[in-house]
């Protein structure tokens, strides 16, 4: 299976349109069109995006076989957001909630925001994370 009918697989999955993906990943609606299309090959920061931002299983991508998503780095995900907010309603029973709604127009922005929401929640995460090793590191060759 070819990466852009991959791209388009994946996409038609989350219920996006090429515009919202372009939005999550932080790309144009025309690159995504582009990628889907077979005239450009995916960047290697897409590809990650994909992988790290939507859950979705590198080998997939490239080869388009096994499950479209990764489900473990979702449920540790999960896991950690709610070790860390405890008041917050676990992930299923916030789409639960969503899909109740009755307008299909509301309920496709409320997962787009709430995708959003937890995207951000990821990049600062992994932005922390990251700060903290680097804090480590400088500690350990100040003690040095």
């Amino acid at each position: 299976m070819h990466i852009s009918t991959v791209i388009k697989e994946i996409r038609k999955e989350l219920k996006l349109t090429q515009a919202e993906l372009g939005e999550i990943i932080g790309i144009a609606r025309s690159s995504i069109a582009n990628y889907e299309r077979k005239g450009t090959k995916p960047s290697s920061d897409f590809i990650e995006a994909l992988v790290l931002r939507l859950n979705v299983n590198a080998k997939y991508i490239f080869t388009g076989q096994g499950e479209i998503f990764e489900s473990t780095k979702g449920k540790d995900f999960a896991q950690r957001f709610s070790e860390l907010f405890p008041d917050v309603p676990p992930e299923s029973e916030v789409i639960e909630l969503i899909n109740s709604l009755a307008v299909d127009v509301v309920r496709h922005q409320l997962i787009i925001d709430y995708i959003h929401a937890k995207n951000k929640f990821k990049d600062f995460i992994i932005e922390h994370k990251e700060h903290m090793k680097e804090i480590k590191k400088n500690r350990r060759i100040i003690d040095a």
